[in-house]
């Protein structure tokens, strides 16, 4: 008899023991998976307690950790079950069940990560569920949940503010699956997510002047959800106003040091790239007082 996916999460508990079967081991695991397509995940729990794995062998000690591990999932002890079937690749090679542990391998994952359950300073079940689904994303790569699973990663890693993370799984969700119903997200992701790691125009400038590729590219999309549009868009706005004060910046390094050309290479740049920013009447001004004339501006040498 099949296991439909689609049960795992409607199982319930039973108020009594389901009693005991003639017929021997299959006998069991054959009322267990019954218990189980009826929703009674405490009955189908029972009954495999009853079975001794010591007994088993092949494909009936493969079925037996399945259900079980099933069945713990359906009571709300899903670590418990993760650990029952996380080597079950390795114990199990070519298992006729793998389909059905990498199933229950991601729904375990998705179950867990998306929980607020936790124990103080000892872990979570949200920490739990990323490690599930990135054992899974790198153990399975051919699943058609890896995407799935990845942007659950990536959403977690967001929200923490582990912002390195989120890029990674966000990166490799687009690279590995850019016909996803979540490479859109990925794509607004890596542009934010870029932008939130930027500290001000004084700091890097190749990677202001990267994030503002990535948003412009991600508004090039014409983005169906308004709010992440307006998001980007504002986003964009400062970043093009940061590289505009970094120019400023620059140049203003060059007046320091006493170099006029560096001072004026900046100083036109900023016109030339950013014509409607504060910086650029400023420096407008500046240009107009200086005694250079535009043939003698070169690129600055530190």
């Amino acid at each position: 008899m099949g296991i439909i996916p689609s049960l795992l999460i409607l199982f319930c508990a039973c108020s009594s023991p389901p009693p005991k079967v003639s017929g021997g081991i299959m006998a069991q695991l054959d009322q267990a998976e019954n218990l189980l397509s009826q929703g009674d995940a405490r009955g189908a729990e029972v009954v495999l307690n009853r079975v001794n794995p010591q007994e088993l062998e092949g494909p009936a000690l493969e079925r037996h950790e399945l259900l079980l591990a099933i069945s713990l999932h359906a009571l709300d002890e899903s670590w418990d079950a993760y650990k029952l079937i996380e080597d079950f690749p390795d114990r199990h090679f070519l298992s006729d069940y793998q389909p059905r542990v990498e199933e229950l391998t991601y729904l375990i994952g998705e179950k867990l990560i998306q929980s607020d359950r936790s124990w103080w300073i000892f872990g979570s079940d949200k920490d739990d569920g990323m490690r599930v689904l990135a054992t899974f994303t790198s153990r399975y790569p051919t699943n058609s949940h890896v995407a799935d699973a990845l942007k659950l990663l990536g959403e977690a890693a967001f929200q923490d503010r582990e912002y390195e993370m989120s890029l990674e799984r966000y990166k490799e969700l687009r690279a590995n699956h850019p016909r996803s119903e979540w490479a859109p997200l990925a794509s607004f992701r890596l542009a934010i997510t870029a932008f939130k790691m930027l500290e001000g125009p004084a700091y890097d400038q190749k990677q202001m002047e990267q994030t503002s590729q990535e948003l412009s590219d991600y508004l090039s999309l014409d983005p169906e959800r308004p709010e992440f549009r307006q998001e980007a868009e504002q986003a964009l706005i400062t970043v093009t106003s940061w590289l505009a004060e970094r120019e400023l910046i620059n140049a203003d390094f060059y007046k320091r040091i006493g170099n006029e050309y560096g001072e004026n290479y900046h100083l036109r740049l900023l016109v030339k790239n950013f014509p409607d920013s504060l910086p650029a009447a400023k420096a407008q001004r500046r240009l107009a007082a200086s005694d250079l004339d535009d043939n003698q501006t070169e690129t600055p040498i530190r």
